[in-house]
């Protein structure tokens, strides 16, 4: 017999006579993930595995840069002041790491800095965007481009959505298959 015949039997019967076993234990491997990403260190891992993944990091940084950016603008635009902005900001972003990065900004304007500095100092934000940031921060224009920006990333966001769901949606048959 072939080589994935074998296999494929060898695996029938595993599943057949140990069922039990193998979904207690897959039970109890979930079991145990789940209570690891309830704590801070497994949350923070995970908060940083999504911005690191290949893939993966360049959708979930778009998602929080428009989350950002949307919050951002509208604040700007009508009146709050840029450092009650960023702390705005702050409480929209589901991402430990991303609130981190912009912690750093709200501290850095704090202190006299500028809000495009703050930016180019990070290695999660696009090069595009920190370049808008400080043209639109030299030019007082900030609370117009962020919200330009935002609509940008939320529509390269849907583009890699969509590319994202034509690939997994054959895998799925694959999977769904065997």
């Amino acid at each position: 017999l072939p080589a994935t015949t074998i296999f494929l039997l060898g695996a029938s019967n595993i599943l057949r006579d140990h069922w039990i076993l193998l979904l207690a234990s897959l039970a109890g491997v979930g079991f145990m993930i789940n209570r690891w990403i309830a704590t801070d260190a497994g949350r923070a891992a995970i908060d940083r595995a999504k911005l690191r993944a290949p893939f993966l990091s360049v959708i979930f940084t778009q998602l929080y840069l428009v989350q950002s950016l949307r919050v951002l603008s509208l604040s700007i635009s009508n009146g709050v002041s840029i450092v009650d902005s960023l702390d705005a900001c702050k409480d929209v972003v589901d991402n430990r790491v991303f609130r981190g990065f912009l912690r750093r900004v709200q501290d850095k304007v704090t202190e006299g800095g500028k809000v495009g500095d703050a930016f180019a100092e990070s290695d999660i934000i696009p090069d595009l965007a920190k370049q808008m940031i400080a043209t639109a921060e030299e030019a007082g224009n900030l609370g117009i481009v962020t919200d330009r920006m935002a609509q940008f990333y939320q529509r390269e966001l849907n583009k890699k959505l969509d590319r994202l769901a034509k690939i997994i949606e054959p895998v799925m048959l694959l999977v769904m298959g065997v």
